[in-house]
């Protein structure tokens, strides 16, 4: 991976972020040694910062421009408990699970406490926090997605706990 990742960016010299992450399914390394490194991190995102963590120490060096993204998405929302990203890795963190209709940070909301546990956790250990927040609704496409109400709340959330983008 590294060396793919470490080509692309001398073939494309252009580039200022290069995407290192997960599959979009439940599908992740569970051979012991990762193993180990969740159990003790708590999160299947240990074993993957870690990875991605040596992905970037080799960008650093040969690109030190360049950002090294991650997502922080489904079984790897959860900040581990002592790895933290690189200067130079980038944290997508993807709202998937939370509630749309109520703001991220409404104490009355169960749905979205995960979520604010897990951003606040981010935003202690990153300073390059990315939100990939959801906005459509996947039980019918073709309705409106009743959110307008959270959305300048949930921008303010984020903003005020270190995100630098929103998608």
């Amino acid at each position: 991976v590294t060396a793919h990742v470490l080509r692309q960016l001398a073939d494309h010299p252009e580039k200022e972020n290069i995407s290192v992450s997960q599959n979009d399914n439940s599908k992740y390394c569970r051979c012991a040694k990762c193993s180990a490194i969740d159990e003790r991190e708590g999160t299947p995102m240990g074993s993957i910062l870690t990875f991605v963590n040596a992905v970037a120490d080799e960008v650093a060096k040969k690109h030190p421009g360049v950002m090294v993204g991650t997502l922080s998405y489904w079984y790897s929302q959860r900040p581990p408990k002592t790895i933290k990203p690189r200067p130079n890795v980038q944290i997508q963190l993807c709202s998937v699970w939370a509630c749309q209709i109520h703001a991220m940070n409404d104490p009355t909301c169960p749905k979205n406490a995960a979520f604010c546990r897990d951003m606040d956790g981010w935003a202690k250990i990153c300073d390059n926090i990315f939100i990939w927040n959801y906005c459509n609704n996947f039980g019918a496409y073709q309705l409106p997605c009743p959110n307008l109400r959270a959305i300048g709340p949930n921008i303010k959330y984020f903003v005020g706990n270190n995100a630098k983008g929103i998608f």
